[in-house]
């Protein structure tokens, strides 16, 4: 069954802190910090390792017994939130119920440093790596738009309406290049989420 490949994992870089029915969870890499309901937080205590779908059902089940109550839907509506909203878990593959991974989120790297160059564009600086990266107005804009999580249909959307005159196809090639390079050498971080459920 395609649920049995889902896989869904805690990010790197997170720091927890458990209280009795609820969760304090810091993000290192973005400097952010949520504060976790009682079915957030028993999903996150769940992943002490990566899980597939069904293992984290069946755990979330046998807790449902001792009082946390959950279902599908609400369930659905946690991983939408862990995954978009809080980006502290990954998830791959297709879920119980039609939920599909949706396109990945891309943000940019808060630790890197940005100097703009008058018209040309801008010297990004990595202090994790000490690379440095120059981008043109159209890969700085790219970046200053990826300043909250944006998926690649959000960046070619948003360039299509500076630059009329390109094809959406050449925008989309364009996008999905300079995100691939940016990923790479650590400037730019992928977010993975989860779509709606199909009818």
């Amino acid at each position: 069954m395609a649920e049995s490949s889902t896989t869904i994992e805690l990010r790197r870089n997170i720091v927890c802190h458990r209280f009795t029915d609820s969760m304090i969870v810091l993000d290192l890499v973005h400097r952010r910090w949520f504060n976790l309901n009682a079915l957030e937080t028993a999903v996150i205590d769940c992943l002490d390792t990566p899980r597939r779908y069904p293992e984290l059902i069946v755990k979330l089940a046998r807790m449902s017994k001792i009082g946390l109550k959950f279902d599908e839907v609400n369930l659905q509506s946690v991983f939408r939130r862990l995954t978009q909203d809080y980006g502290l878990i990954n998830i791959s593959g297709i879920l119980e119920g039609g939920g599909v991974m949706d396109e990945k989120k891309y943000i940019q790297n808060p630790d890197v440093n940005i100097r703009e160059e008058d018209d040309e564009g801008a010297l990004l600086f990595n202090p994790d790596t000490d690379r440095v990266q120059l981008v043109n107005r159209t890969g700085l804009e790219i970046w200053m738009f990826l300043s909250e999580s944006r998926s690649v249909k959000e960046i070619v959307t948003r360039l299509s309406e500076t630059f009329s005159e390109v094809s959406e196809s050449e925008v989309t090639d364009h996008v999905e290049g300079f995100l691939k390079q940016m990923i790479d050498s650590g400037f730019i971080g992928e977010i993975g989420g989860i779509g709606e459920q199909k009818p």
